[in-house]
Formats: C-alpha cells, structure tokens, sequence
C-alpha cells in the first residue's frame, strides 16, 4: 500500500509541475511520499500539515493530500482538504500499528518470529501483518510457551523429558526452570555413562535406591570408584558361578559317556567362591571318577563279599613295580571315552597323573604304563600332557582336562583337583579315569554292606519266586480240578473229552426235507464261517450278535469267575485269510465278555492248507508259541463238530507244548437224524 501511495504523490508532484504550480508544494509532496516509503510516519505527517496548511493559503490553487496542485475551486478545494485528513488518519493508523506490534514482539519474541515467518512464507505482502492482531493475547503466550519448550527439549532433550514427563510439571514450570532441566540433563548423561562402563552395578543401585524419584540424580552423586568396585565383585562372582555350571555340565557329559562295566564315583569338593557384596561361600565342584577296576588296603576288613577288591589289592605291587600292566583293549577303552567326550568339547586335552609317586618314579611309570595310550593319543590328535606338574597355565578359560591315572586314592585325587582348579588363566573343568580307584575305609565299608545287603536281597528274592511258585501249582492244582469238576456233566467225546454246544446242525446231505428253523441253524454256521465271497459282513455281523451272547451265557454259567484261568484256542481254518475273518473278532469279543486269555495271535498259519486231491495233507502248517502255552489251561472252540477228531488232534498238539486241555465247545454238532 505504502508503495501505491508513494507513486500518486510523484504522479500529482509532476502534474503540478506541468500546471507552473508553487514549487514548494511541490516539494512537500515529495518528500512526503518519499518518508512514507521508508516508513517515517511522523515526518509525513509533519509535511501533510504543512501541504494542508499552503493549500488553505493558496487562493487560486489547492495542494492535495499528497502535494499535488490543481486549479482554484471551493469544492476542490474542501475535498482535497478532506482527503489531507484522511491520509493523516491513515497514517495514524499506521503509527498505532506499529506500536502494538513493537509492544507484542517485546513481550512474545519467540511467538511473533514464528507468526512473522508463516506470514512471510504466505507471500501475501505486508498488509497481512494485520491478521497476526487477530490473535487475543492467551495465544500468544501459549505459543511462546510452547516454542520455549521445544527448544528447551531440543538443547536438553534428556532433562527436559525427565523433568516435564516424569517428574509431571507444566510448561511454565519446564520455562522457570531450565536450570534444573539442565542439571536433570547432565545427570542423566553421566547415568547413562555408567550404565554402559558399570551395567550391573547400576542395576545393583537402581534395586537400592527404587524409591528415589530422580534415580539419575542420586546415582550420578555416587562416586564412581564405588561402581567400578561392584562392578568388578560382580564379574569375578559370576565367573566363578560360570566356573560352577560349566564343571556341572562337563561331568554330566563325562558321566553319560562311561565305558560299560566300567565304575563311577562322583566327589564334592568344596571351594571359596565370591559374593557380589565381597563376602565368600562354599561352592561345589562336582567331580567324576571312571574306574576300571578298584581296592581297599585295609587288610582288616572282611571282603567276602568283595573278593575282587582283596585280589586287586594283591596286585599292586606288581603294577608299580612294572611287572605286570593292563592289556591294550583297557586304554582302547580310554581313548573311547576321551574321543566322545572330545566330540563336544574340541578343545580338550588329556594330563597324565602321578599315582602319588614321586618326580623322579613318574616318568619311566607312565611310560611304561601308558606308552600305548600315549601312542594311540597322537595318531587321533589329541592333545595331551605328560604330568599335571607341566601346565603351568591354562589356555582358555573353562579349560576341559581329562586326568588319566593308573592307580588314584581319593586324598590324592581332591589334592590334583586342587592344584588344577588354581591354575592360571582361568578355571579348568575336570573328569577323571583311573584304572584301579582306592577305597578309603569308610568307602569299603559301605560297599560291604551294600554287596551283603544284595546278597541277602538275591537270597530273599529266590525264596519268594520259590515260595510262590509253589504257591502258583498249588493254585492250578486246585483249580484244574475245580475245572475238570465243573464240565463233568457235558457229554464227552473219545478218552472222555468234555464238550457242548449250542445247536443241532443238519447238512444239506441229510434224506429229509429241512424245516424253517433248521435252515436258520444252518444259514447261522455258515454266515459264522464268514468265507470271503459268501457272507457279507452285515450277514457275519448279525451271526456274531446272535452266538456271542449264547456262548457267553454257556461258559459263565459252567465256569463261573474260573474263566480267568482258561485260555480260549479257536481250532485254525484252511488258509490265513479264511481264519482272520472267521476267528479275529469273534475271539477278541468272546474273551472280553467272559474273562478269558484270548490266544489267537499265539498261533500262526505259516502255509495254508493244500487239498488232499492235489497232493496235499489238508491241513495248514502251524506256528506254536511254545513258552505261551506251557502250564496253560486250555478251552478249545471250533464252529461245527462231527466226529470230534480235528479236537483230539489239536488237543494232543496243546499237551505236547505243557497246557491242559479242559473241554471243547462249538456252535453246532453235526446230526443226519432228527431228535
């Protein structure tokens, strides 16, 4: 707008030139745009005065707002009067513009910079400046607060967060009190710094100070000597407690490869382990010990019961004399044991140990000793030592030894444990083999007493098997003739072997007409017989339903709970096929309903049975589970009997294999004639 008004002031300024008007009105006009351009509001409106003061002089010519000179007119004259007036209330305007926003910028810098640059990013021109005074005065404080606290979060972003977050303050509060947001800063940054130098040692202090509501503050007061002290504490703890699973670990592994038929005997050493608080306590060093072979040297003991200790014990002489040595299969054994282990844990190395001989006896007694092992040692690559004496220090952390020995004791084992757990450069994990183990005399003690108390079990236990087994034939003597007993009143076939049945069974042969109910017996037989492209199954079904609950009434009635002695034999059909569909089911569901062993699957059909016209004997060949049979009593069932010889010849075949036979039962017996 200013520039508009700059440019009429020189457009009338010219024209007034043109008309030869006052030069100094002239003048004025200039001036008084030229000020209004660059913002002199107090200037132009100083000239203004004096433009409106020469055109009320001037009787024939009139100066306008802006200097311009026109001919003398009343009315021209009054108006551009007028229009002076209007232009010093615009520039009043201006002035008090200015005013109010000088007066906002002092109070509200940070939020009228910002209004200023969305303004100015609109490239609307000056005039929407205007609109920045729409906003009442709770805007602007709003918004300074708001961009004070993002560059407080910005420069403090830590502390800020903390403080306004955390800690629940306001804005006004977060402005008042950028010092404290800046001590909560580097408070937080120290914390953090000892975070990551001293993890656990902050967690250590976090659990100890969890109720302080600045924990950054209160930690970061804490020397830092103090943190570095736990921290250290810490790690030298958790190595230990590190030491104390790994060791678990590798012995458990240890034990699951033992050599068969070779001995175990585990050890808990106890060791000082640290605390993180710097107190110590007792750890446990679990240890396990593979022996091939062991004694005792307390010649005062009774080893009856563990003559082998005594005669091992007999043998040592002649071991550490060299006279007499283990034969090659043993440290086989050994390199067997070391090579499983080894599958797992790669780095493993074997140390020989001293049999409690002295430096200068060791040498030549391991080398006599274990030169083999040695030997076949290297040929697998695996690294080993010639004495524990020569590790000077470990190479690794959790360092996995296996310590081979010919002759150990237990004292002289916990003190090689010893001298192994100290070494430096970290914690070794230790298993022992040794070819002959030496009880102490607490230890052979025990062992007597657990091979006499053996003994005495094996003793007690071959008196009980006895006991009952003669209880057992008692009971089957007394219950083969409560059997017997119970089948006296069935009919019998030849050398009075009981039998029953349910029904009469008529052939189609016979020379008379069947009735109804005789065709029904003879449909049932024959639907039971289930051949493969004869009987459906629902025909076999309605068979089966039909027999079982009969045959179930019959042997219950007659047996009574004796059923649980008998065991239920269906004489085999011709062929495989035909004897799973006839026999399977149907003995599966007889002895579930009565309580009888079931012995279908005891009996095989290796080959079915070829026919007598083609060269063949008529009967199948069987497979008898013999040990199955032996002692058993038997009930045998077939689906029609004739003339009762295929019983009979299956009969005499159970009592080669030990049963007893009791009686026979069948669905039907063949009759030519009515009764």
């Amino acid at each position: 707008m200013k520039f508009v008004f700059a440019f009429i002031n020189f457009v009338l300024c010219v024209i007034a030139y043109q008309m030869q008007t006052n030069p100094i009105a002239i003048i004025i006009g200039c001036y008084t745009g030229w000020y209004v351009c660059r913002r002199k509001f107090y200037w132009a409106l100083a000239l203004q005065f004096i433009a409106i003061l020469v055109s009320i002089a001037q009787p024939l010519y009139v100066l306008n707002t802006v200097g311009g000179i026109f001919p003398s007119d009343y009315y021209y004259n009054n108006g551009f009067v007028l229009a002076g007036f209007l232009v010093i209330l615009w520039i009043f305007s201006k002035i008090k513009f200015k005013a109010k926003i000088k007066k906002i910028w002092e109070q509200y810098p940070n939020a009228m910079r910002n209004l200023t640059n969305e303004v100015a990013c609109e490239k609307c021109g000056t005039s929407n400046l205007m609109k920045i005074l729409d906003y009442d005065e709770k805007y602007y404080a709003q918004l300074e607060a708001k961009i004070i606290c993002e560059t407080l979060q910005k420069k403090y972003p830590y502390g800020f967060d903390k403080y306004k977050n955390t800690l629940k303050h306001t804005e006004q509060d977060c402005i008042k009190n950028e010092e404290e947001i800046q001590r909560l800063q580097s408070d937080i940054l120290k914390f953090n710094i000892l975070k990551e130098k001293y993890p656990y040692a902050v967690l250590v202090y976090t659990v100890k100070h969890k109720y302080s509501s600045v924990i950054e503050s209160t930690l970061s007061s804490i020397p830092e000597r103090k943190f570095q002290e736990l921290e250290e504490r810490y790690k030298k703890a958790s190595e230990y407690k590190e030491w104390e699973e790994k060791q678990g670990e590798f012995t458990k592994d240890s034990r699951n490869a033992c050599l068969d038929g070779w001995g175990c005997y585990s050890y808990k050493l106890e060791f000082d382990m640290p605390n993180e608080d710097g107190t110590t306590k007792k750890g446990n060093f679990l240890l396990w010990q593979h022996f091939e072979e062991s004694y005792c040297d307390d010649t005062e003991l009774d080893n009856s019961y563990c003559s082998s200790q005594k005669k091992h014990y007999e043998e040592l002489p002649g071991l550490i004399a060299c006279d007499i040595h283990f034969i090659n299969s043993v440290y086989e054994k050994v390199l067997s044991f070391i090579k499983r282990i080894k599958e797992k844990y790669n780095n493993l190395i074997v140390v020989f140990g001293d049999s409690n001989l002295s430096e200068n006896e060791v040498e030549a007694f391991n080398d006599y000793h274990f030169g083999y092992l040695k030997e076949i040692l290297s040929q697998n690559k695996i690294k080993f030592s010639e004495s524990i004496s020569s590790i000077g220090k470990l190479n690794e952390p959790f360092q996995p030894i296996v310590v081979v020995e010919l002759i150990s004791t237990n004292a002289h084992i916990k003190e090689q444990c010893q001298y192994l757990m100290k070494l430096e450069g970290g914690h070794s994990c230790l298993t022992f083999v040794s070819l002959e183990k030496g009880y102490d005399k607490e230890e052979m003690v025990r062992l007597i007493e657990k091979e006499k108390s053996n003994k005495q079990k094996e003793e007690e236990e071959r008196k009980r098997k006895e006991r009952e087994e003669k209880e057992a034939e008692e009971r089957k003597r007394n219950a083969l003739a409560s059997l017997i007993e119970c089948v006296s009143s069935w009919d019998t076939l030849a050398y009075n072997f009981p039998y029953n049945y349910l029904l009469h069974y008529y052939p189609t042969t016979c020379d008379f007409e069947a009735t109804g109910d005789e065709w029904a017996d003879r449909w049932l037989v024959w639907n039971f017989k289930n051949t493969p492209g004869k009987t459906s199954y629902c025909q076999h079904e309605q068979a089966l339903n039909n027999l079982l609950p009969r045959l179930t009434n019959m042997l219950t009635s007659t047996f009574g709970s004796k059923l649980q002695f008998l065991t239920l034999v269906c004489i085999p059909a011709a062929s495989k096929t035909n004897n799973n569909a006839r026999y399977r089911d149907f003995s599966e569901r007889l002895t579930d309903a009565t309580g009888m062993n079931n012995a279908f699957d005891r009996i095989l059909i290796i080959k079915d049975s070829i026919p007598k016209h083609l060269g063949g004997t008529g009967s199948p060949v069987l497979h008898f589970d013999k040990e199955y049979f032996n002692n058993r009593y038997i009930i045998l069932f077939d689906d029609v009997i004739t003339t009762g010889k295929s019983m009979l010849i299956f009969k005499r075949k159970l009592e080669k294999l030990g049963a007893t036979v009791i009686a026979g039962v069948a669905i039907g017996i063949t009759t030519h004639e009515r009764w």
